[in-house]
């Protein structure tokens, strides 16, 4: 069996396909943040967010800089039950 796709969910996968949140761009990355915690943090008994400290990165000169990334999202879900699962992902395009 298969799920078919609501309208809803395709609104919400071109919504956020349309959001450029390449991994230097800042902007992108805040508003893709704020949809996620906007449509994920009902599902969760706590959501918060969480500054990631600058990266060091090399510019096209060579030179080590450090770059701004966007938050890390953590929703939690019965997070004293007595078994836990982690689920990892990431919310940005990698590329522009």
């Amino acid at each position: 069996d298969t799920i078919a796709p609501t309208d809803e969910m395709l609104e919400r996968l071109m919504g956020w396909s349309s959001i450029n949140s390449g991994s230097r761009h800042i902007g992108g990355l805040a508003r893709m943040h704020d949809s996620l915690l906007e449509t994920f943090s009902p599902l969760a008994d706590d959501a918060d967010s969480v500054a990631l400290a600058p990266a060091p990165r090399v510019n096209p000169q060579g030179e080590v800089e450090t770059a701004k990334l966007g938050n890390l999202l953590r929703f939690r879900r019965r997070p004293h039950a007595p078994k836990q699962i982690l689920l990892v992902g990431h919310y940005d395009t990698v590329f522009g």
